[in-house]
């Protein structure tokens, strides 16, 4: 589904965001990446879908090269990966149903976006998702006035629009307390399960990676430091993705 190929990023020319790294993920995992703040974990998220550039390598979605595709066809390939954001990415000041309409932005013209003039049939689209997401009583609501959790959920179903089939999550239950992002990461496993997206995720915790992944990944400094089940994941490669040089 996702190859990487040699793949390295630098933002300064001298520190490794991510170096030299190289791996296939399948369709249909559940990929939890590890790894500590500044571990590369963000970079490589951003990079699958070129938001930002790497400074080498090449990386693909099934047969397409996402490395180098001009920005039509870079348009067309964002809209196979939904993105899932830490810090939410709603325009606060509109309501939740229009929020989650901007992931069918790459359906319409540039015109109809200026407005925000959706068709019906995504707008009933969203209203599914966002009604499935428990958020049918908030749907005109304003972004700005929901809980966390509540505006994590707006975020699902934002990149849900899109149809993806990949779903990529950065730390998307880093600002929510433990119970409410067991719902999140409960949501993302069941569309793991019932839709067969593949999903890669972003988290601090082995716990969660263990209860939640089909496959972890651990970063440390840029680096492939961990790759395999879940239940591989003991004290010692723990201690391997998090210790301190």
């Amino acid at each position: 589904m996702i190859r990487i190929e040699n793949v390295s990023k630098t933002y300064d020319g001298v520190n490794w965001a991510v170096h030299e790294l190289s791996l296939t993920l399948e369709a249909g995992e559940f990929v939890v990446v590890l790894g500590k703040s500044g571990s590369g974990k963000s970079t490589l998220i951003r990079l699958l879908n070129r938001l930002v550039e790497p400074s080498a390598g090449r990386i693909f979605l099934g047969g397409d090269e996402i490395t180098g595709a001009s920005p039509a066809r870079l348009r067309r390939l964002r809209r196979r990966m939904g993105m899932i954001f830490q810090e939410y990415n709603l325009v606060p000041r509109l309501p939740v149903l229009t929020n989650a309409l901007t992931g069918a932005l790459g359906e319409i013209s540039p015109a109809a976006s200026l407005f925000n003039h959706f068709p019906a049939a995504a707008a009933k689209r969203a209203r599914g998702h966002l009604v499935r997401l428990g958020l049918g009583e908030r749907i005109y609501q304003r972004a700005d006035r929901l809980s966390g959790g509540q505006k994590q959920r707006v975020g699902i179903a934002r990149a849900l629009m899109q149809e993806p089939e990949v779903l990529l999550a950065d730390e998307p239950v880093s600002s929510l307390d433990p119970s409410t992002s067991k719902v999140i990461l409960d949501i993302l496993q069941g569309v793991h399960r019932d839709r067969g997206v593949t999903v890669i995720c972003n988290l601090h915790l082995p716990a969660l990676a263990r209860d939640y992944g089909t496959r972890v990944l651990g970063l440390r400094k840029g680096r492939l430091v961990f790759d395999g089940p879940p239940e591989n994941l003991d004290d010692s490669a723990v201690h391997n993705v998090y210790d301190e040089d």
